[in-house]
């Protein structure tokens, strides 16, 4: 495996299946539900191969995932703050041997009702997400979505996500991540919708895909929705 030290970050290694050559090449590191096309991204690693080892055949393209919060702290502790029998470790922030040894002390300290210098630190809503969008009409929206494709509109500072399916249905969806409240954003490389707050990830209908959200997210009719 191989890794450079520039901007932008490539790695680079070597697999075979069935006697098939191929080359892995991994980049375009970014925050989950950042808003920047995905698919743009994978153009980006296409290209970086095409002019660096003349391969012009991409076979699969995948995103992988890796919880790093937005202040680089693990979230640790109570998953919500109501609920004091539910703990949670996550974001590790790739340091799992040492963060994780810390979370352990922690919530070993809140089930003895022992306090612990490092509870604030960690807790994990302290994370919000306060990103606004701009306001449109949702009809507009709908009338000109291609099918695979959605939007967001802003209604009554709720935000709604449209999804068209491939058999040109629209899905109405509210765009409140079911774990913590944080707003999902699409990905139009992976047809998903992603939570920038704790990574969790739904298909375009809303399904989870990816915890920690364990509910999909709500469905939202759209004859109750003021314009």
């Amino acid at each position: 495996m191989y890794i450079n030290v520039d901007r932008s970050v490539r790695s680079i290694r070597h697999t075979k299946v069935n006697d098939e050559e191929y080359l892995l090449v991994g980049g375009e590191t970014h925050k989950t539900g950042d808003q920047h096309s995905t698919s743009d991204r994978y153009q980006q690693l296409a290209k970086f191969a095409e002019q660096t080892f003349s391969s012009s055949e991409v076979c699969s393209y995948w995103s992988e995932h890796d919880l790093v919060t937005e202040d680089r702290r693990p979230l640790m502790g109570y998953l919500a703050s109501e609920d004091e029998n539910i703990y949670t470790i996550t974001g590790l922030n790739k340091w799992g041997l040492t963060n994780a040894a810390v979370g352990a002390k922690l919530i070993c300290n809140l089930i003895m009702e022992q306090k612990n210098p490092y509870q604030e630190i960690f807790a994990a809503n302290r994370l919000q997400n306060n990103d606004e969008k701009e306001d449109s009409s949702l009809q507009t929206k709908a009338a000109h979505l291609k099918k695979n494709q959605a939007a967001t509109v802003e209604i009554d500072d709720q935000q709604i996500g449209l999804f068209k399916d491939q058999n040109g249905d629209i899905h109405y969806l509210d765009l409140a991540c079911t774990h913590l409240g944080c707003e999902v954003h699409w990905n139009d490389g992976d047809h998903t919708w992603d939570c920038p707050c704790h990574g969790s990830i739904f298909n375009s209908t809303g399904k989870v895909v990816t915890g920690p959200a364990v509910q999909d997210l709500k469905k939202v009719d759209s004859n109750d929705i003021s314009n």
